[in-house]
C-alpha cells in the first residue's frame, strides 16, 4: 500500500512538472498580418506613435485620398490624379487634417505626398506635411497609406 501511494505521488509529480515545464514554443512571435490588407497611419507634430483610421480609400475620378474613421473624415488629400510620383503641397495638391474629437481643421501649406504604388486598384504612399494653419498646436502631420482601395 505504501508503495502504491509513493508511486501515485511520483506520477502526479511527473504530470505536474511536465505541464509547468518550459515549452520550446514560448518565444515564438505572432506572425505579422497577412500582406495586402489596407492600412492608413498618421501622426501629428512628429509624434512617434501612429494613429490609424478604419476606412481608408481613394477615388480615381477625383484624385482624392481619404482617411475616414467610423464615418468621419480625418485626412483628405486632393491630387489631380493618382499616378506614382511626388506631389508638393500647393494650390493644386492640397492636404486637410480634421483633428479627431475637435472642431479643428488644419490645412497643410508645405510638404509632400508621395504615391509609391498604384497596382490592381490598390494605392500606397506617404505624406509629410510640415507647415499649415488652423491650429497653433499642430505643426506637422505625417503618415502612410498601404494597399487602400481605389474606387472608380
Amino acid at each position: 500500500m505504501k508503495t502504491t501511494i509513493i508511486k501515485s505521488i511520483f506520477t502526479l509529480f511527473l504530470v505536474a512538472t511536465s505541464l509547468v515545464s518550459c515549452n520550446d514554443n514560448d518565444d515564438v512571435v505572432s506572425p505579422p498580418p497577412p500582406p495586402g490588407l489596407p492600412e492608413f497611419l498618421y501622426a501629428e507634430g512628429g509624434a512617434p506613435s501612429m494613429s490609424t483610421v478604419t476606412t481608408p480609400y481613394a477615388n480615381a475620378s477625383s484624385g482624392n485620398v481619404f482617411g475616414v474613421n467610423t464615418g468621419t473624415t480625418v485626412i483628405e488629400i486632393d491630387l489631380p490624379y493618382l499616378l506614382i510620383g511626388l506631389y508638393p503641397i500647393n494650390a493644386t495638391n492640397t492636404f486637410t487634417y480634421f483633428k479627431p474629437g475637435t472642431a479643428i481643421t488644419w490645412t497643410g501649406y508645405t510638404g509632400n505626398v508621395t504615391i509609391t504604388s498604384n497596382t490592381d486598384n490598390k494605392l500606397s504612399g506617404t505624406f509629410d506635411i510640415n507647415s499649415g494653419n488652423g491650429s497653433p498646436t499642430i505643426n506637422e502631420v505625417h503618415g502612410s497609406f498601404t494597399n487602400i482601395v481605389i474606387n472608380p
